[in-house]
């Protein structure tokens, strides 16, 4: 998280470090499994930064219609453009950066090279910053995450013992529950889990207390819905 902290410096005092003929680096490509926050991250870059944030999924890219993924590419760029300074975050970008292999079709190609295109025209902007969010590093291009054009690649893994404690008292505050939550044990218990996971736990303990006639959400249930969420990590990784 050095990493992120010293961005969003880049991001606030970029006069500071132009001073001493330091360059600011060029965008940046998180990489880790899916969520653990990395759209997020992006939302509180913009935050801190006073910069608007501008979000998209690839996958909104590859449509069937011919055309439609690079303009919808280019239109992105554009908005942010009009707009700055600002940060254009594209989640899932895996799925129009991937390798160029004899087996991707032409529209795919095509909508991968304006990315490329439109990465270039904003390389010596300050102004904007794209930050590109991936579960699949071993996936992309290597033109794509090349230095010049990604000058910083940050792993986001799925958050520590102590960050764990801090992300289920977040959630917490959201639901109405007992004044015995054992935060440290929840965090104990959800070794491995990500920040969504965490977030689903309270959610459905949440309703489970609903469901048990209860008005407040006890360990107990929270419990319960860890060991499901374990459970349903298993299944998804097989």
């Amino acid at each position: 998280m050095n990493k992120l902290k010293q961005t969003l410096q880049f991001l606030n005092k970029a006069d500071k470090y132009e001073e001493i003929g330091a360059e600011m680096p060029k965008n940046i490509l998180l990489y880790g499994p899916s969520g653990t926050g990395k759209t997020l991250i992006a939302k509180a870059l913009g935050y801190e930064s006073g910069r608007k944030v501008y979000i998209a999924s690839a996958a909104e890219f590859a449509e069937k219609y011919v055309g439609t993924g690079p303009k919808k590419i280019r239109e992105l760029f554009e908005k942010a453009r009009k707009h700055r300074p600002s940060i254009i975050f594209i989640d899932e970008i895996d799925c129009v950066a991937m390798k160029r292999t004899s087996d991707r079709n032409g529209e795919d190609i095509k909508m991968l090279n304006q990315l490329l295109t439109e990465l270039d025209g904003v390389s010596d902007n300050k102004d904007i910053t794209v930050i590109c969010a991936t579960n699949r590093l071993d996936m992309l291009d290597p033109a794509f995450i090349r230095t010049g054009r990604f000058d910083r690649k940050i792993k986001v893994d799925n958050p520590s013992y102590e960050n764990r404690i801090k992300i289920f008292e977040l959630y917490l505050k959201r639901v109405k529950h007992k004044k015995n939550i054992n935060t440290k044990l929840l965090a104990e218990m959800t070794e491995g889990c990500s920040g969504a996971d965490i977030k689903t736990i309270v959610n459905e303990a949440a309703i489970l207390a609903v469901d048990r006639d209860l008005t407040q959400v006890s360990m107990k249930e929270l419990e319960d819905k860890i060991k499901d969420v374990i459970e349903n990590n298993k299944i998804e990784s097989l």
